[in-house]
């Protein structure tokens, strides 16, 4: 088959987790289909990062937003924004020179599918005179907007985070006629789309996953009693999970046992407050972007997902479970991962169960080893990017031959 496959991103190297997720797919769906690929660098020097992956895509299109390099260009772009009744994301990657590939893609290529890998390229796609198209929600991208709406404390972002949910909220059902089929990351998000009645279609469940050959267990290395944070700190989620863990969660820990350290790791941790709360904390490293985190992850005792806010799901659990590392995770941290409380990992809602399950798994290695054991076997039989691959192919099918039935 052969698929144009929009993205958002050029996803190499793959560095947090939407890239983890386009970049391990379009691998494995390459090895049975040719894949033409449109995709965004975030600035001038990334080019080369397109390059590694003609390795299997069949083209490779990269293209440089103004946005992303320049604080003018975004700034217009912004304000351009509130008089449009789309989504701030849809005017932003709607780029000429990328529907012009497209376009020229279309004319010159048998294309029988067109996946656009983030709602908001649906705009590129012409409607019933394209091939069929399918549609992935990596979040539910009304919902992330609401619940940072309803977190953020400045009043001016609160209520550009209320329009921009708003403005997903009328942008989706009307690009029903140019999709096909619509994915998500997990039932959860599969039923909130459903009940959100956007769609007349039911939505379809392509999970995410991890690479169980490079994220392994590593018995040899000695595990500390260390708690590790991981996320690119520049995402509001993250960053504030991490203000409300050392804010509200370290303390209660130390209390309780001041020989645990804590370790953050993720690119741009630039929210001052996140900085300053570390600073005070006593036994908390930020290391920022590591690009490979194995070593740590073995280290350490525990991976600690304090989210508050967000939807879809989180592939840094699903790595440290392919290493048989504990999670303690908030019910929104770990949405979406079809775990058992209890079994293969630990979920804590409130700031005191958080710290005493953190305690509690540090300082009991048999709970520790069972957690983790579970855990691994768990992302072998259902996360494995191999399997995750055949799922979407079921789809790029289901999707084709609706089309033509039709």
């Amino acid at each position: 088959m052969n698929v144009l496959f929009l993205s958002t991103i050029i996803p190499y190297p793959p560095v947090d987790g939407h890239s983890h997720r386009t970049y391990y797919l379009l691998k494995h769906l390459a090895e049975n289909h040719r894949i033409h690929l449109i995709g965004f660098v975030k600035k001038p020097d990334d080019w080369d990062s397109a390059q590694a992956l003609s390795k299997f895509c069949a083209s490779v299109h990269p293209f440089l937003l103004p946005e992303d390099f320049s604080r003018i260009s975004l700034g217009l772009s912004l304000t351009q924004s509130l008089f449009s009744s789309d989504p701030f994301v849809v005017r932003k990657y709607l780029h000429p020179p990328a529907q012009a590939a497209m376009e020229r893609i279309l004319r010159t290529e048998p294309i029988h599918l067109i996946h656009c890998d983030m709602p908001n390229l649906i705009a590129y796609v012409r409607g019933d005179s394209s091939p069929p198209t399918i549609a992935v929600h990596h979040d539910l991208e009304w919902l992330l907007m609401y619940r940072r709406a309803k977190a953020e404390p400045n009043f001016l972002k609160r209520w550009y985070f209320f329009q921009q949910a708003k403005k997903w909220r009328q942008f989706l059902p009307k690009m029903e006629r140019k999709t096909r089929l619509h994915v998500v990351v997990s039932e959860v998000d599969r039923k909130r789309l459903e009940e959100a009645s956007f769609f007349h279609r039911p939505a379809r469940v392509v999970p995410n996953g991890v690479d169980i050959e490079y994220f392994q267990p590593q018995p040899s290395i000695p595990t500390e009693k260390m708690v590790v944070l991981l996320g690119g700190m520049h995402l509001f989620q993250n960053a504030d999970g991490a203000e409300y863990f050392l804010e509200s969660v370290w303390p209660k820990i130390k209390a309780l046992d001041s020989g645990i350290a804590c370790l953050i790791v993720g690119q741009k941790p630039s929210s001052r407050r996140l900085k300053t709360l570390a600073a005070r904390a006593g036994g908390v490293r930020m290391l920022g972007f590591i690009s490979d985190v194995r070593p740590l992850l073995a280290r350490a005792g525990l991976m600690v997902v304090p989210i508050r806010i967000g939807s879809g799901t989180r592939l840094k659990i699903l790595s440290a479970m392919a290493m048989g590392k504990a999670v303690v995770s908030t019910s929104i941290g770990c949405e979406g991962i079809e775990a058992r409380a209890g079994e293969e990992l630990l979920v804590a809602d409130t700031a005191d169960d958080m710290a005493r399950q953190v305690v509690e798994v540090l300082q009991n290695q048999t709970l520790r080893l069972r957690l983790g054991e579970n855990a691994r076997r768990l992302v072998e039989e259902r996360y494995s990017w191999a399997k995750i691959a055949r799922i979407m192919e079921d789809i790029y099918r289901e999707a084709v031959e609706d089309f033509y039935a039709s």
